[in-house]
């Protein structure tokens, strides 16, 4: 490994790993004199060394960069990534965690824990592929899948997305509590299809598209459209004539419109 020392810029400094050596072979440390970094005698970095940056100063952000919006960094290497994760674990008990990110605010400022923006400025033809995060979790060939065994927060899913509060918690008159949002904001015409909500299976035929569980006392309601979907589609005045309903709302079958009864009263 060489090293070009900023105030020798012609007087190269070398430093040479050997397989002998023991221990830390080279170290990085910071202004506390704490290890940040190492690399022992045969060139791999020592596991239980870590960057910390519990001391970074405040306004000392981003503490991470590459770029900025205005002016990213190049990159077209085609399938890679500007940062990989690969770990493998093989114990038998808990859940590991590859990447663990905490955030907590005491003011009144918002806080987004994670963020991602994905767009294209490429003229036609284009991408065929934007997305903005990709979660995705699997069995391998001879892999296993244990039973829940009772446990409410075990099973194989994409995404688990959640929201808490405790019992001494408020959240107050107006406010808005979801576990998702979906959003369109297309402002051009789609020449192709558009959904809030694409959802597609193979391979074995699942249970269900939604599957309902509860530990309380269930949902005021399956769907709540608001003051704002008045007179909006999906929702028609429209009266289905075999059930003699008050409204409908409108479904597509094979692009052929179908209307499901709406009654303004139960009997």
């Amino acid at each position: 490994m060489t090293l070009k020392p900023w105030h020798a810029a012609d007087v190269p400094l070398t430093i040479k790993l050997k397989a002998s050596q023991t221990g830390n072979a080279f170290q990085v440390k910071n202004s506390d004199g704490d290890v940040v970094y190492a690399v022992d005698g045969d060139g791999k970095t020592k596991p239980t060394q870590q960057i910390d940056i519990t001391n970074i100063a405040d306004g000392g952000y981003p503490v991470i960069k590459a770029g900025s919006y205005s002016s990213p960094v190049e990159y077209s290497a085609a399938s890679q990534s500007l940062l990989k994760l690969y770990y493998e674990q093989s114990a038998d008990t808990g859940v590991d965690v590859c990447t663990f990110f905490f955030g907590r605010t005491t003011g009144q400022a918002g806080a987004l824990g994670c963020t991602a923006l994905v767009e294209s400025a490429a003229a036609s033809p284009g991408p065929k592929t934007l997305q903005g995060g990709q979660f995705m979790a699997g069995l391998n060939a001879g892999g296993y899948l244990a039973t829940l065994g009772g446990d409410a927060t075990a099973g194989m899913y994409g995404a688990w997305l959640k929201v808490y509060a405790s019992g001494s918690a408020v959240a107050s008159s107006g406010c808005r509590v979801a576990a998702v949002w979906l959003d369109n904001q297309m402002s051009c015409a789609v020449g192709g299809e558009e959904y809030s909500a694409f959802i597609t299976t193979g391979g074995t035929v699942p249970d269900a598209v939604f599957g309902l569980n509860t530990s309380s006392s269930g949902w005021t309601a399956l769907f709540n459209f608001d003051s704002t979907m008045v007179g909006k589609a999906p929702l028609s005045a429209l009266k289905t004539a075999s059930a003699a309903s008050d409204s409908s709302i409108v479904i597509v079958i094979n692009g052929s419109t179908k209307y499901i009864p709406v009654f303004d009263a139960a009997t």
